[in-house]
């Protein structure tokens, strides 16, 4: 989240032969919050094959498959909350407004950001009971959904209010767009790191698939997102610094305040 504030007076995520599915999601910002929701669904048996020897997993030396795409949905303007309607709205995500203590907002910035990752891999029962399992390929998203500026109704459309808050909130939007693209390609080269060495993963059960699968891969997208975010929010801070917000300010003669 990000804002345009003024200065007051107040302080104001299947299976195909023998390779299966797992899905590992994650929204670590969805909104500002570190979120895993069923991070990994694996709901069948073990796929067939020939039984490895015990306490060894056959050499495989199949490339896994590595793709990271991001999605970036379009902004909504949203024109219809109050300037005391857009605080409140504010004051609900204080660790996510990049704002000095002694401004109020003026326009708002929201997205959900969501960040998933999809696995293929091919399981192998040995013959001690434990599993064998390559990994096939790895697809991740790193998405910018559900985007809205917002603007308070007060400022009418076309008034010079209007333009400078809005114009404001749109580069937020661009910084977001900016970081989410330049850390794509950072994060499908982490997942390719990981990839190289990935395979064999050895298990006793689902359950410890799964876990391996969040552990290994999740991680390795987090980190890159963690950075993302850091320089996302650094970003933010020098556009809104009180000097910047001052120069916004004095761009128009006269403003509405909350």
């Amino acid at each position: 989240m990000s804002a345009m504030g003024i200065e007051t007076p107040h302080r104001a995520m299947g299976r195909d032969g023998n390779i299966w599915r797992a899905r590992l999601e994650s929204w670590p910002r969805a909104l500002g919050s570190w979120l895993c929701q069923g991070c990994v669904a694996l709901a069948l048996a073990v796929a067939g094959g020939a039984p490895a020897a015990a306490e060894s997993c056959p050499e495989d030396t199949t490339p896994v498959v590595v793709n990271v795409r991001s999605v970036f949905e379009q902004a909504r303007l949203d024109h219809t909350k109050s300037l005391a309607a857009i605080g409140r709205l504010a004051q609900t995500y204080p660790n996510h407004v990049s704002m000095p203590s002694n401004m109020a907002p003026i326009g708002l910035m929201v997205s959900a950001q969501r960040y998933r990752a999809n696995a293929t891999f091919r399981v192998m029962p040995r013959r001690d009971g434990r599993l064998c399992v390559y990994v096939r390929s790895i697809d991740a998203e790193l998405n910018a959904r559900d985007i809205t500026i917002y603007v308070p109704r007060e400022y009418k459309r076309g008034s010079c209010n209007f333009e400078v808050v809005y114009e404001h909130e749109k580069q937020h939007m661009r910084i977001l767009f900016r970081t989410l693209q330049a850390y794509a390609p950072r994060a499908e080269r982490a997942l390719e790191r990981l990839a190289e060495d990935i395979n064999p993963i050895v298990a006793a059960s689902r359950t410890e698939v799964r876990d391996a699968l969040n552990t290994r891969v999740l991680q390795s997208l987090k980190t890159v997102v963690d950075a993302m975010e850091a320089e996302r929010d650094r970003r933010d801070r020098i556009l809104d610094s009180p000097d910047n917000y001052r120069r916004e300010q004095d761009k128009c003669p006269t403003w509405i305040l909350p």
